[in-house]
């Protein structure tokens, strides 16, 4: 198939020349293409159309974008277009760790996304599972298998940076990485560095990457790398604002909880993966309201399962690690301490008439969870005050009696 058979999704069309779809997305002709972003947007319409009667439930777009997918819809009904057969591949040669069989499964889940032109997924198995060595595996393909040339850029927090640098260069050592952090004078000479077109993997922490925006907006990257992905789950942060502008061609999200209060959450990740299908987050908002009243529409909600099904792959270490000994918890109760107790009893006898209401008796048991951790976590004008007040005087009759 040639370039010119895509049709650029930006591009306006006469009444007269409708616009031209590929019948077929194979790994081959996407290869030719990598450097179109125009082809690369068509491409991920085309991915999303095959799921399209549960996605557009949730879909929020503007009126050019929803004809489009229509004619993609109508012309996949009709058989014209065809999604690539993808051959499971072994793990790459260039990563030094034996993969977990699930962990294969895994990197050849995201080298599918990537070949079928998606624009990106999100990776959620469970905490422990490997979801680094996956992603450097899916980067390892990318530079050494399909030839795809960096940069890459991984963002992390500043905490797991360390670790980042340490299995890049354990598990893929031919990999050229670069980590991106430190004082305002280093950043002067790692700015230069980035330029490099040797260099593959760009780490650096979120908040390094907002300080160092203007450098980092005027990269297109191949690949952007979201470690605890979670922390877009809020589209009003600076953070978010920021992350949704870099330009990049595959987006890949790493996170261990996907949704911790509310379906916007995930909205917030959709919309960064898919800025052009998820604009506003009306319908996932409506489930959360539902969910609150007991209606939960049962059809809206295995639409949800559909389209997570499409962009997420979320395992369990009872799932898929059967080869660990069962899990043994121990649990040690300790007796909380005299100011424990005293505490405790203060805040639950306390004006009882307060936890008549929702947001006092939350607030109640964060502070008895509070008081159990450690009693200074007690605000002084709690019950606290009264009872240090009360060791303050004792004691200092005590020094007054041996004084005299």
């Amino acid at each position: 198939m040639s370039d010119s058979q895509f049709q650029s999704d930006s591009e306006e069309t006469s009444d007269s020349s409708p616009p031209i779809v590929p019948t077929k997305v194979s790994v081959s002709s996407r290869n030719k293409v990598l450097n179109s972003t125009d082809v690369q947007k068509d491409t991920t319409f085309v991915y999303l159309s095959q799921h399209w009667d549960s996605i557009k439930s949730f879909a929020s777009m503007t009126e050019a974008d929803k004809i489009k997918m229509a004619e993609l819809v109508a012309l996949r009904k009709a058989g014209k277009i065809v999604d690539p057969v993808l051959e499971t591949r072994p793990q790459p040669t260039s990563i030094l760790a034996t993969m977990r069989d699930y962990q294969v499964f895994g990197f050849n889940w995201l080298a599918s996304l990537y070949a079928k032109g998606s624009g990106g997924g999100i990776l959620a198995d469970e905490m422990g599972l490997g979801k680094t060595l996956q992603t450097i595996s899916l980067l390892a393909h990318l530079r050494f298998d399909r030839g795809v040339s960096g940069p890459y850029l991984v963002l992390a927090p500043l905490s797991v940076l360390p670790a980042w640098m340490k299995e890049l260069g354990t598990w893929c050592p031919t990999m050229k990485v670069l980590k991106f952090h430190g004082q305002s004078a280093q950043r002067e000479t790692l700015r230069e560095e980035i330029l490099n077109p040797d260099l593959d993997v760009i780490v650096t922490s979120y908040e390094m990457a907002i300080s160092e925006s203007d450098t980092l907006n005027h990269i297109s990257w191949r690949c952007l790398v979201l470690d605890e992905g979670h922390k877009i789950k809020n589209n009003k942060t600076n953070t978010f604002k920021f992350i949704s502008n870099l330009s990049a061609e595959f987006k890949l999200v790493l996170t261990g909880t996907p949704i911790q209060n509310n379906t916007r959450e995930l909205w917030a990740l959709l919309s960064f993966l898919y800025p052009r299908v998820f604009r506003v987050p009306d319908e996932f908002s409506l489930i959360d309201d539902q969910t609150k009243q007991d209606k939960l529409d049962t059809d809206l909600l295995q639409n949800l399962h559909k389209l997570i099904q499409l962009v997420m792959l979320r395992r369990l270490k009872t799932d898929v690690a059967v080869d660990l000994p069962p899990k043994v918890e121990t649990k040690v109760y300790l007796p909380l301490t005299g100011v424990q107790v005293t505490w405790y009893k203060k805040l639950l006898t306390d004006n009882p008439e307060k936890l008549k209401d929702k947001a006092n008796l939350m607030k109640l048991i964060m502070n008895l969870r509070k008081c159990v951790n450690h009693p200074y976590l007690i605000q002084p004008q709690n019950p606290g005050e009264t009872l240090l007040k009360k060791e303050e005087s004792i004691s200092s009759l005590v020094q007054q009696n041996f004084a005299l």
